[in-house]
Parts: structure tokens; sequence; C-alpha cells
């Protein structure tokens, strides 16, 4: 999934959202990495991730289809997508691909904002390849928030100097007294 961030019609950001994973040790199983990897999350400062890694159902037919289990035990450096839903990754799992986005990628979230007269949207777009015109075979757009996750655009595995995202669109707001700005995320 892609997070992009953008003014009408200028990006202001865009971030790829990669599901989270786990590496093994070649002892531990699948359930204690896990918890070793949450231990760390509640730990670490400045934070990580906003949520726990959990072991739910997407979690659970994920590993399955892989012929895996929480009981399962990884070899040494093994590495293994836990589930397909990128809401409980880390830092280190958002990319800045702001250059990277299609110019008709802009264009139609940039539209879309604007037919369904939202001041504020978070657009999250499921594509192949960011770099490629949205198509059937390439990417879709999965939803529309209204309360954007700007938390993503500033927990990134590259910190990227200046404003944060939240401030820039906060500045764009207090400047134009608007609150136009259209964040697909």
């Amino acid at each position: 999934p892609a997070s992009l961030a953008l003014r009408i019609p200028e990006v202001i950001d865009a971030i790829r959202r990669d599901p989270p994973a786990i590496s093994g040790d070649g002892k531990s199983t699948i359930r204690d990495l896990v918890k070793t990897e949450n231990a760390r999350r509640l730990s670490t400062r400045p934070f990580s991730a906003l949520s726990p890694l959990r072991l739910d159902a997407d979690a659970l037919y994920y590993m399955g289809a892989q012929g895996l289990g929480p009981s399962s035990v990884l070899a040494p450096g093994e590495t293994v997508i836990i589930k397909r839903a990128s809401n409980e990754n880390t830092a280190a799992g958002n990319h800045v691909v702001t250059g990277s986005v299609h110019a008709g990628t802009v264009t139609t979230c940039a539209r879309l904002a604007q037919n369904l007269g939202v001041r504020l949207a978070g657009i999250d777009i499921i594509a192949h390849d960011i770099a490629r015109p949205l198509t059937p075979a390439n990417g879709i757009i999965g939803e529309i928030n209204t309360t954007p996750g700007l938390h993503h655009h500033d927990l990134v595995a590259a910190p990227r100097q200046g404003l944060s995202i939240a401030a820039t669109v906060l500045n764009h707001i207090f400047e134009t007294n608007a609150g136009t700005v259209t964040i697909p995320a």
C-alpha cells in the first residue's frame, strides 16, 4: 500500500507502507518472536510503532498460507511477513516514495477529493508500482479517510529533514485560512 500526501495538485508526501515482518533466531516460535517485538515497541523511544503486532485472524490466515503458524520456528535470519495489513508495521516498514508517484495518480486523487468536497483526506492506494498509472492491472484506490493518519508520514525508515508532514499541513491550513488540503494517505 502507498500513502500519499498532496496539496492540490502538488504532492507533499507519499509513503510506501510494507506489511509487518519478523526474523527468526532458530529457537523462538513465531508467537515468542511477536512477544519480543511487542516488548521492543513498548520500550523504544522515539516510538517506532503505534500499535502492537497481533496474531489475529489476518495473521493466522496469512501465515497458514505460507505453511506457518504461531508455533513455527523460523531459521536464523529467516524473515517472513506476518500479515498483509500494514497498519501494524513499524517505522522501518514505511518508505518515502514522493518522487515516484505517477502524475496521473496525483491528478486522479486530487480530483476525487475535490469532487467529494473533502477538505482534508487520506487516500490509500494499493499498487504494484506507484510510478505507473493506476489501472486494473496495476492498482486501485482502497479507501478515502477524512481523518488521515499523518503519523505514517513521520514514522519512516529514513526520516526527512525539515518540517514534519503534520506541521506542513497545519501551516498550509493557517496560511490559507481555508483548510483545503488533500492528503491521500
